[in-house]
């Protein structure tokens, strides 16, 4: 600004000095159109009006000495105005210098300002920690007091105990003494026995009861004991393989004019025989086979017979009674409950209520019981009773399939003609 203001002065001075010579022109000019204008020459009259008016517009020198006076003004104000922005520059950088120093300062602040807060909350915790052990402090030393009064008179016990712990060694030692002479003369009294008499004394303490056992029954493993079941399951089925080859009551014989009983033997007595052929080769396989001892042969052989027989009778009177079908079904069901009840593989003791009841009902569990003690001897009163209980069960099977077979010889016209079934 300031350099533009020097060049309008400088114009200026040079406007005012040309001036005058520029006058001076402008009149010579006008008095040569004058002199044409006068003459007629409209051109040189419109040439000399048109330089009139630019002479009347020049500046005076009233007026350029104004305008001197006006650019000396605004070249010093333009210099006031250069200084301000020199100096306005110098306080911008100062300003920005003194933000950046007040932005440091206050992150600074900032840190300082999170530094006492955390300053602040751990003197709080603290505070409360001195609190609380201040409380553990009083309740201690209260404690303390407490333990040094007990620990007073835990003195005073104990110097009372120290005192009566004396007089007792005192007695003890006296005690000591009189057992130490007491023993003394105790080992002047024993007698001075000899060394047989002390044995037999010892013998006699430790063993003042002899014992003899004598076995009942001789049992090598657990086959004996096993064995009479598995007999007796053999013979119930070979009784029932027997009644499918066989009929319970032959046609023939039913069709004679012979009496229930005859009839009813002409069915047993055959299958009597199929019986002690089964006994006799069941035997033997498991007497020479396999090599089980039996204390009675003869009575074991007779046993297995009358179980065979009463076996067979029991289900030829099913088979009379409830028909072929109906039979069979019934033999299969006893069979199943024999098994678990006859007490053949474990004590009837120990299973079931149910079988526990039927054990004593069913034939089954007399002869298991007949042939486990003819087997390992030592018979008893039990065998009896199982020789008892089959042979009854033997004559009431016959005698209620002779009735039937009495019966099965009236013939009806049902029986004649019987009814088709669709």
């Amino acid at each position: 600004v300031s350099a533009g203001v020097d060049e309008a002065v400088a114009e200026v001075g040079v406007l005012a000095a040309g001036l005058p010579a520029l006058e001076t022109g402008l009149g010579s000019i006008g008095a040569y159109l004058g002199a044409h204008a006068q003459a007629g020459d409209t051109t040189a009259a419109a040439l000399l009006a048109g330089l009139q008016n630019a002479s009347s517009a020049l500046p005076t020198d009233d007026e350029l000495a104004a305008m001197s006076t006006d650019l000396a003004t605004l070249k010093a104000g333009a210099s006031k105005v250069s200084a301000g922005t020199t100096a306005l520059q110098q306080g911008l950088g100062t300003l920005a210098s003194g933000a950046a120093s007040l932005s440091a300062g206050t992150a600074d602040l900032a840190q300082g300002t999170s530094r006492v807060a955390s300053g602040a909350a751990t003197l709080a915790s603290a505070t409360a920690t001195l609190e609380a052990g201040s409380v553990d402090l009083v309740d201690g030393t209260q404690t303390l007091a407490a333990g040094a009064t007990d620990l007073a008179t835990g003195t005073q016990s104990l110097a009372d105990g120290a005192g009566q712990l004396a007089a007792g060694s005192g007695r003890l030692t006296d005690g000591a003494q009189t057992l130490s002479d007491a023993l003394g003369d105790g080992a002047a009294a024993i007698p001075d026995d000899s060394d047989a008499l002390r044995t037999q004394r010892a013998e006699t303490i430790s063993s003042p009861v002899a014992v003899s056992s004598d076995d009942l029954a001789q049992a090598e493993g657990f086959g004996e004991g096993f064995a009479p079941f598995f007999i007796s399951l053999a013979l119930f089925v070979g009784a029932l393989i027997t009644w499918l080859l066989m009929r319970p009551l032959p046609s023939r014989a039913l069709a004679t004019p012979a009496s229930g009983v005859r009839t009813m033997l002409a069915g047993f007595l055959p299958a009597v025989l199929i019986g002690v052929g089964q006994v006799g080769v069941m035997l033997g396989v498991i007497h020479f086979g396999i090599g089980l001892q039996i204390d009675d042969v003869a009575g074991t052989v007779a046993f297995t017979v009358l179980v065979a027989a009463t076996f067979l009778a029991l289900q030829q009177m099913l088979m009379a009674l409830l028909g072929p079908a109906g039979g069979k079904v019934a033999v299969l069901a006893l069979l199943m409950l024999q098994l678990a009840s006859s007490g053949g593989t474990y004590p009837v003791e120990t299973t079931p209520a149910l079988f526990r009841v039927a054990h004593p009902l069913l034939p089954m569990s007399y002869a298991v019981t007949g042939l486990r003690q003819l087997i390992t001897g030592g018979a008893d009163g039990r065998l009896l009773a199982s020789i008892a209980v089959l042979v009854g069960v033997l004559i009431g099977s016959l005698a209620l399939t002779a009735w039937r077979a009495g019966r099965m010889r009236t013939w009806s016209l049902s029986r004649l003609h019987p009814a088709l079934t669709i």
